[in-house]
């Protein structure tokens, strides 16, 4: 995840500030964000690709069926592999990433003003609200 940096005064995106100043418009009252990644990373997608798998021979082998006779299906074997981790998640300490991992659908995620710390909790408040 990369930071970048929004002048709350002109609206700009940067990714480096100038002396703690907005370089468009010289104003103190930035926000740092945090750009979500945009597609999962090759071991990520290993990870969902086992996890699914798990499942799908989890129910080959509890069914007693063979690939041919219980074709790959993506609506219950995503519904099972929810549950997997999920199981993990409670039981054996794991995170939602390590097992199951995802793309956040907020594309950015408000940390901090770098002026004003009270509206900075804030606004925090208001995106941690948003994603419950």
């Amino acid at each position: 995840m990369t930071k970048v940096f929004k002048c709350n005064n002109c609206d700009q995106y940067f990714k480096k500030l100038f002396e703690n100043h907005c370089p468009n418009c010289g104003s103190e009252n930035i926000w740092i964000k945090t750009e979500i990644q945009e597609e999962l990373t090759p071991s990520q997608v290993a990870l969902v690709d086992k996890i699914n798998n798990i499942a799908y021979r989890c129910m080959l082998e509890l069914l007693g069926k063979t690939e041919k006779e219980l074709p790959w299906d993506m609506e219950w074997i995503g519904e099972l592999s929810d549950d997997l981790a999920t199981h993990a998640i409670r039981f054996h300490g794991k995170t939602e990433m390590e097992v199951y991992p995802y793309i956040e659908e907020n594309s950015e995620k408000l940390l901090c003003s770098l002026t004003d710390p009270d509206l900075a909790y804030e606004r925090q408040k208001e995106a941690e609200n948003e994603n419950i």
